[in-house]
């Protein structure tokens, strides 16, 4: 099952401060929801273990994610998770534009879901996408709060 959604966001501070926070994969612990362990592996790699809450049940899924800039202000982030009997692939593609002393935080994702997850219903799926996703701009919006 393949998903795509997107989405954008007006944040508080300068495309420089938030490029700084989003490029850094030390501030993922503090930006993903649901984690129960994080490892930064590299500069632009990192190891997590997440529980979504689905339903009444929930998955976890090991993930390996990957950062890689692809232009001064544009970021894609991969992320490969893995569970019993399923895997998700993520590419989330990020661009910031200043506007002026704030910033516009454009992203897309495709997701790729086989195995059992792929069996979902794609509209509860997408809703739990699109909550985590939410979470993450919000997770991001109080950090830049935080270092002004």
């Amino acid at each position: 099952m393949e998903l795509k959604f997107d989405g954008k966001s007006i944040l508080s501070s300068d495309i420089k401060s938030t490029r700084s926070i989003i490029i850094n994969t030390d501030n993922y612990e503090k930006l993903i929801p649901d984690l129960t362990a994080f490892t930064k592996s590299s500069k632009s790699s990192f190891d997590a273990k997440i529980k979504i809450p689905i339903g009444y049940f929930s998955a976890g899924f090991d993930i390996e994610g990957k950062l890689k800039e692809t232009g001064k202000f544009e970021l894609q982030i991969s992320l490969i998770g893995h569970t019993i009997g399923s895997e998700m692939k993520t590419l989330l593609n990020i661009t910031l534009k200043q506007q002026g002393k704030k910033t516009k935080l454009e992203w897309d994702a495709e997701v790729v879901l086989t195995g059992i997850a792929a069996a979902m219903d794609q509209q509860l799926l997408k809703g739990i996408l699109k909550e985590k996703t939410d979470q993450i701009i919000q997770n991001l919006k109080k950090m830049l709060v935080d270092t002004e």
